[in-house]
Formats: structure tokens, sequence, C-alpha cells
């Protein structure tokens, strides 16, 4: 603690978060350029450096042995801008007046609904745990089951009552093993998705992503217990998390090459401002009206799971597209 600045166990706990990303971001600059891109924007010689570097750093060979020798142009060049803003303006400007305007536009919407729906839960999951376990220990011989809303409203403060209320801060410590348990939920359908995509396709998953943490969203309304919430938080936290992640698989394979960094930013842009906006809305309404943050996810989801048969056929369709 200084003068100017007091460092707490949460300061070092955002800084331990942000290591991932600063360590994933050093090691992307050792990665080369797309090849694909490359060869789009009409960089030939650009493009065969590029594959000489993969093909020297996968087989440990020299580039004596590499097999290309050159490529084959695409009939469309796209050409590269001089200057940062010119070329990102002029992109989107193409992108926003294609044909791949109205996936843009599905993709955002999507984008939106479901990363609105994810934290609208997820960041509020503790605090739900702890209040049920509050409940629990305070009222041990309740003959009649609680819903998580009834126990919710609980801690509605009135107006009138705010000089006389004091903060409850106490956490159980068994909140922390839940979130724990509810963080790796995930990681089963993170083996079971690339295993059988091919096979299924990256609808079918994530179709089921959607269609299944909607219906789990629902089921939240009738918990009455902290072991239940634990459940259904685990298998929504497995589904929504799976579906977002594959949100930008679906979209990297709806875009052309020179188009799919600027449509991932600009769904990625809209994700975000899903993410506040949800955060937002069951701030207000967790203590008095539990039940609009549970609706509004649960359509959130839905909506979003029925956008998906509305886009345009991807690379990977099914077993058939594959084979042909």
């Amino acid at each position: 603690e200084s003068g100017f600045f007091l460092f707490r166990s949460w300061n070092l706990f955002v800084i331990i978060c942000s290591l991932p990303s600063i360590i994933t971001t050093c090691l992307l600059m050792l990665l080369p350029e797309s090849p694909k891109y490359l060869l789009v924007k009409g960089k030939h010689e650009e493009t065969l450096d590029c594959l000489r570097f993969v093909h020297r750093w996968n087989n440990k060979k020299t580039d004596q042995s590499f097999p290309v020798i050159s490529l084959t142009l695409p009939d469309r060049i796209s050409e590269t801008s001089k200057g940062f803003f010119s070329g990102m303006g002029k992109s989107l400007f193409e992108l926003i007046t294609s044909k791949y305007k109205t996936v843009l536009a599905i993709t955002c919407i999507m984008q939106f609904c479901v990363t609105a729906s994810y934290y609208m839960m997820m960041l509020w999951f503790p605090e739900l745990m702890n209040r049920l376990r509050w409940y629990e220990t305070t009222y041990p011989s309740a003959q009649n089951k609680t819903t998580m809303c009834e126990v919710l409203s609980m801690y509605k403060v009135e107006p009138n009552a705010l000089a006389d209320v004091r903060c409850n801060d106490d956490i159980d410590g068994s909140v922390y093993l839940n979130i724990l348990i509810v963080g790796v939920a995930c990681l089963p359908l993170c083996f079971i998705v690339p295993l059988y995509v091919n096979k299924l396709g990256l609808r079918f998953f994530l179709a089921t992503c959607l269609f299944g943490s909607g219906l789990t969203a629902v089921c939240l309304y009738y918990i009455s217990s902290s072991m239940e919430i634990l459940a259904f938080a685990s298998v929504f936290e497995a589904l929504s998390s799976t579906g977002f992640g594959l949100i930008f698989c679906v979209a990297v394979e709806l875009f052309p090459v020179e188009y799919t960094g600027l449509a991932v930013a600009i769904g990625s842009t809209f994700g975000k401002i899903g993410s506040i906006v949800g955060n937002v809305v069951v701030g207000i309404f967790i203590d008095a009206y539990c039940i609009v943050p549970i609706v509004v996810s649960c359509s959130f989801l839905l909506f979003s799971g029925f956008l998906i048969f509305t886009l345009p056929k991807t690379i990977r369709n099914d077993s058939k597209g594959n084979e042909n």
C-alpha cells in the first residue's frame, strides 16, 4: 500500500487472469499469416514463404524438400489498401453491401443474444448459490421447498429501510468449490465436439447447445436447493459456452477469407454489448423480479437456436457433404 495505490488480493487475481491472454498474444507473434489470406491478396511469393515455413516447422526439413513450386492465384484478388483506417472502412463498406450482409446481421444477433444470456446467468451463479446456501443453513427444517426466486426476494431491500440495513458480504465456503465444478463442466463437450463435428456437423452441435441451454435456463426457475442449482449451472455452462465458441466456427466458414476477420470482429463487438446488457438486466431484476432474467435468457437462446436454420450451408454440413 502506498499513498496513490492499494494492492489487494483482487488486483493479484486480475493480473493472474490476464496472463493467459498476454502469453497467447506473444505466441501468436511467432505464427505466420494465413497462406489463404495472402493468396487472396495476390501475394504469391509471401504465400510460398508462409507454406515453406509451415512445412519446415512441421516436418523439421529444409526448404529443398518443399514440394510446391508455384501457386495458382484466385480469379478475384482483393486489393490491399495503403492506409489502415481507409482499408478498414473500405472492407466494412464492401461487407455490408455484399451478398453476405444478411449472414452478418444474423451472426451479430446470435452473438448478442447468446453472450447476453451467458453473462446474465454465469456472472450471478455464485451469488445465487450463496443465497440458497444461506437459506438452507438459516432454515434447515423448512417443510415446504422454496423456489430460487422466493429465496432471492428475501434479499429485497425497501427504500425506507436503507438506513438500518447492513451489507451482508459473507460467502459460504462451498460456493468456491461449486464454482470450480461449474467451470470444469464444459471439458467433456470440448473433447466430444472435435471428435464428431465432421460426422454430425457444426449446425447439429450448435443447435443442440443453444436449445439445450435455453431449456436449462427454464428449469432454473423451479430449483429449490444449492445442489440443484449446481447441477443446472454446470449443464448451462457446458452447453452455452460450447455454443458460444461454435458460433465463431460457423462464422469463419460462412464468410470468404477476405471478410472473415472483419465479420468475426463485428460479431464479437455485438457480443460484448450483449454481455454488458445481460449483466445490467440481471442486476436490476435479481431481487424483486427473478423471473425476468430467466425468461429473457431462455428466449434469447431459443431464438438464436432457430436462427441457425436461416443460415446458408457451411463447409462442414454433414457426413454426405464431406464425402461429396
